[in-house]
């Protein structure tokens, strides 16, 4: 069983490599993925999310995670200047943001790509469980699968 730690700047990872662009890996090279909060801060979101699905297998499955306000009804993404952290901190909560994720807006692009997706709650899981891993009550876990 191969891991394999992957970004696009840092250092200290197997390997470095863009997520809209990851030729280096075969298609349908791995069974599983974890991708964690790294969705909201690349401007080609739908490219990576295509790159995510074209490396995974048939069958295989994953989990992406991003923020999501589940206020927004539609996801937010306003053209900010470059540079202008002020406008992301107050748009998206941090400022290396591109976008917020809606729900619904989060799911479509993950169905777009091909993935089934599947929300995992805290009932689902248990309270227990969510307050061990850190997972506030109303928040969803988004598992994927290629069919």
């Amino acid at each position: 069983q191969i891991v394999l730690g992957t970004d696009a700047v840092h250092e200290h990872v197997d390997d470095n490599v863009d997520i809209t662009d990851m030729a280096i890996y075969e298609e349908e090279a791995f069974d599983c993925l974890l991708c964690s909060h790294v969705l909201e801060h690349v401007p080609d979101d739908r490219s990576a999310i295509s790159e995510l699905f074209r490396v995974l297998k048939p069958g295989g499955w994953g989990l992406i995670m991003v923020p999501i306000d589940l206020s927004l009804k539609e996801t937010l993404e306003v053209s900010v200047e470059p540079g202008d952290e002020s406008a992301r901190w107050r748009l998206y909560g941090q400022g290396d943001h591109v976008r917020m994720y809606s729900e619904a807006g989060f799911l479509d692009r993950l169905r777009e790509a091909g993935f089934e997706v599947n929300r995992v709650t805290c009932h689902d899981l248990g309270e227990e469980v969510c307050w061990q891993s850190g997972i506030s009550l109303p928040s969803a876990l988004f598992a994927v699968k290629r069919p």
